[in-house]
């Protein structure tokens, strides 16, 4: 239950010997106080709550304070039904008079920030482009909601094609603005009359995903790597590689394993992207793996891959940029890699996942696999292994009927 209630605050006495009136909210039982004015405690009365009439100014500071009491009232009694659209947060700064703000890329910002704060710099990174994008195709920062119409949609639909942006691409910058929209109707900002996806309608796209066969898989073990600088791409060989060995485990994870994750023939970690913890038998491929970082051990200050040795574990930001940093010099390294091995496919870090989906395919049930790839949805393990399962079954079945 919410609460409010018009006090002189006693407590708080200033120079010139007046108390500041207040009102006082409570929210489970814990109070915010919100000053209205300031007056002397003789001027003060306690059982109406309101001024005594020898304040010269009494009939103007009552108005203030009975509309002040009235509107927190109003709020509350909403807040407590269930009804209201405000937050507590919301509710006090309302009272406050603090100005909310209109603007989607004020909300863009908020919601950054609020990224950060969970540590998560990737999807931080990516939205801070798009917001900078939305900034320049409207061509200042004051977007306001109201302005983003179906139509708008389209338009920057539209204007994101003509830059060469995916489906999926597009999708994503719609998604957030739909969430900022969502944001904005829910602190009042903007009215849900005025939604504009009602008519802009969304639906992502399905990805392709191409994954490495077993032939090219084995052609990357046994590539020779001759008079290549730095052994930077052995070094990202047995990168992809262990990340294969593991399910397709992401490259944040596999940049970050570390010697003592290791026990037992078996290697335990938690996934960064969900927090969920697994282990996995260390295979003959993740053995030989573990051998050649081997050599990297003495100084890599616990990792097995020796490129996060020199993050500032203290720092999640740094953290965050060698991680991103590693994972763009592999990709850059792979495609060498790629013609090296006579592998005609686009070789990235996270094609050693979908390399293993392609591998397994009915090989492992959607039980299993929805464990190594740690999804909390098995729905989500089939719509991700759909692309390759039944693959030989589908082959076999058009043989069948092309047979001519």
């Amino acid at each position: 239950m919410a609460s409010s209630k018009i006090i002189l605050f006693t407590s708080k006495k200033y120079k010139d010997g007046t108390y500041p009136i207040c009102l006082r909210l409570t929210f489970e039982r814990k109070p915010s106080y919100i000053t209205i004015t300031k007056v002397l405690s003789k001027e003060w009365d306690k059982r109406k709550g309101l001024v005594k009439n020898n304040h010269p100014n009494y009939k103007g500071i009552n108005k203030q304070i009975k509309l002040k009491d009235a509107e927190a009232y109003d709020l509350l009694l909403d807040y407590d039904s269930g009804r209201s659209n405000y937050t507590k947060d919301q509710i006090i700064a309302k009272l406050k008079g603090i100005r909310r703000t209109e603007t989607l890329i004020d909300y863009y910002n908020d919601y950054i920030e609020e990224t950060r704060e969970k540590h998560q710099y990737n999807h931080a990174t990516s939205v801070i482009s798009m917001k900078n994008n939305l900034i320049k195709y409207h061509r200042s920062k004051e977007l306001r909601f109201a302005t983003v119409t179906p139509d708008w949609l389209r338009k920057f639909d539209l204007h994101l094609r003509r830059q060469d942006k995916g489906k999926r691409t597009i999708c994503n910058y719609m998604n957030i603005i739909r969430s900022m929209y969502n944001r904005g109707i829910s602190d009042g900002v903007i009215g849900r009359e005025h939604y504009p996806f009602f008519s802009y309608k969304l639906k992502m796209p399905q990805s392709e995903k191409i994954g490495l066969d077993k032939d090219e898989v084995d052609r990357l073990i046994a590539v020779q790597l001759e008079n290549e600088p730095n052994n930077t791409w052995e070094l990202t060989k047995w990168t992809w590689l262990l990340s294969f060995a593991f399910g397709g485990i992401r490259s944040g994870d596999v940049l970050q394993m570390k010697w003592k994750d290791i026990k037992n023939n078996r290697f335990y970690y938690v996934m960064n992207k969900n927090n969920k913890p697994l282990s996995l038998p260390i295979s003959s491929l993740a053995q030989r793996g573990l051998d050649f970082f081997s050599q990297f051990k003495q100084k890599s200050k616990g990792y097995v891959i020796p490129e996060m040795c020199k993050a500032n574990l203290d720092d999640p930001e740094d953290i965050h940029r060698k991680l991103r940093n590693a994972n763009r010099l592999y990709n850059r390294e792979l495609k060498g890699l790629a013609e090296a091995a006579e592998i005609d496919k686009n070789l990235t870090m996270h094609i050693a996942r979908h390399s293993f989906g392609n591998i397994s395919g009915d090989k492992i049930s959607p039980q299993l696999l929805q464990m190594i790839y740690r999804h909390s949805d098995i729905k989500t393990t089939m719509n991700y292994q759909q692309h390759w399962m039944n693959q030989e079954k589908l082959d076999d079945a058009m043989d069948i009927v092309m047979d001519f």
